[in-house]
């Protein structure tokens, strides 16, 4: 699906199931390895500004958790943390968890703080301790600068 440049003014977009499922297959990378080469099974949800393939995954943040996160091959290294607030990208070394991007089974909807419609399956991205409580955290997608830009929701946000 096309991102409209300047959507991250308007509502973001969650990932979704389109339907009811209880996991997904990822793929377990490492940031000293080379990305797999074979892309065609990957499926990429977006393109940067450049046209070069993002990809999304989770990764293992320096603050005992698990993020959603960027994957940009054509970047050293590919990987790209969202922090907190928008503030700037943490550069992660190490192992990361790759999300393959099937259109048939998942899709991007309008998410409204970190709620997705009824019915509909939000892709677990990772957790997050806030308040003390381990919350899960979802797949979200936004426009930032004109370039889509993988991150996070969860109705804690």
């Amino acid at each position: 699906m096309p991102i409209p440049y300047g959507f991250g003014e308007g509502p973001d977009l969650s990932l979704v199931y389109n339907f009811r499922r209880n996991s997904c297959d990822r793929i377990c990378l490492h940031t000293d390895a080379p990305f797999p080469t074979t892309q065609s099974w990957i499926g990429k949800p977006v393109t940067s500004l450049d046209g070069s393939p993002i990809f999304i995954g989770s990764g293992y943040s320096i603050s005992d958790s698990v993020q959603p996160c960027t994957i940009a091959p054509h970047l050293k290294p590919p990987l790209r943390i969202p922090h907190e607030r928008g503030e700037r990208d943490l550069r992660y070394s190490g192992r990361y968890d790759l999300l393959p991007f099937d259109p048939e089974q998942m899709d991007w909807i309008e998410a409204l703080q970190g709620q997705v419609p009824e019915g509909r399956v939000p892709i677990v991205g990772g957790y997050e301790v806030y308040r003390e409580v381990v919350r899960e955290v979802y797949h979200a997608l936004t426009v930032f600068d004109g370039s889509a830009v993988a991150g996070k929701t969860g109705e804690h946000l």
